[in-house]
């Protein structure tokens, strides 16, 4: 994958949904901010486990069935004035 395939370096979101039957789910991004949800399948991660409220770092790749993360890796829960009126859980 070329440089140009990335549309965003160390991006961060929340696991929003996951389907382990299936290996994929979906990430509600934090930022860069107004970035839709994003794609991720589990290859993506370094370990087989991810679960709905996770906050993960990674990166963004533009695919031809749209934007997919990848490169993911868990983080801890970013501070509070960064989720303040972006509707995530915490």
């Amino acid at each position: 994958m070329s440089r140009d395939d990335f549309t965003a370096k160390a991006a961060m979101g929340q696991v929003k949904f996951y389907k382990p039957s299936e290996g994929y789910g979906f990430l509600k991004v934090l930022e860069p901010e107004g970035t839709d949800d994003v794609f991720f399948h589990i290859s993506d991660y370094k370990t087989d486990n991810v679960h709905k409220g996770w906050w993960m770092q990674f990166d963004i790749s533009k695919t031809r069935s749209g934007l997919k993360a990848v490169n993911m890796r868990r983080v801890s829960k970013p501070p509070e004035s960064e989720l303040f009126g972006k509707g995530f859980d915490y």
